[in-house]
């Protein structure tokens, strides 16, 4: 007598919710990546003590002993912050949050690139306050809303991971930052201001 063997099949509903759970862990996952985009926002405090002089007075000259034009980047920056949020709610309802955190996220890295290029303070800021402000903002709430319909009982476990991100960013990149003004990358000097 031969024993057949029947190959173990697995319920239709145990793959699905497998499947489920892993697409929501890549969402999930996505949201800390972009989070940890956004988060670099707050570098700007390290990167003013490496900022050109041109950079640091609306004016572009120097004013030794003065508190810099400079400090006003982040709270501005904040403020688009701010504008932005309501924009991506919008477009979230509209479009959906892997497109508008997308989105948000080439705005955000857009400003800052641009503004890189700027010998001025109030292009820079224009750039890297305003434009990059408004794309943290655009996509600051989306990946929760996407990981919060993955998985809708775990909302807060959710929040802390993607938002465990945006402040990692700033740890991460002011790390790298740190690294790249003091070899003399950034300004094409050694260690300092160009």
């Amino acid at each position: 007598r031969g024993v057949a063997l029947r190959a173990a099949t697995v319920p239709a509903d145990v793959v699905a919710k497998d499947n489920a759970n892993f697409r929501g862990a890549v969402s999930v996952f996505g949201g800390v990546l972009a989070h940890l985009i956004l988060g670099a926002m707050y570098c700007w405090g390290n990167f003013l003590s490496y900022a050109p002089a041109s950079l640091l007075f609306f004016d572009g000259l120097a004013h030794p002993g003065m508190t810099p034009d400079a400090i006003q980047v982040l709270p501005m920056a904040l403020v688009a912050v701010n504008l932005g949020m309501p924009i991506g709610a919008c477009m979230n309802k509209k479009f959906g949050p892997r497109i508008t955190t997308l989105l948000g996220c080439a705005l955000m890295v857009l400003g800052t690139f641009l503004g890189s290029y700027q010998t001025r303070l109030l292009p820079f800021m224009l750039y890297y306050s305003l434009m990059a402000g408004v794309g943290t903002g655009m996509s600051y709430s989306t990946p929760m809303i996407a990981g919060w319909s993955w998985f809708p009982k775990s909302k807060g476990l959710i929040n802390g991971l993607i938002l465990f991100g945006f402040g990692s960013g700033a740890f991460v990149f002011n790390n790298v930052a740190t690294g790249l003004a003091q070899s003399g990358v950034l300004f094409g000097t050694h260690g300092g201001r160009g």
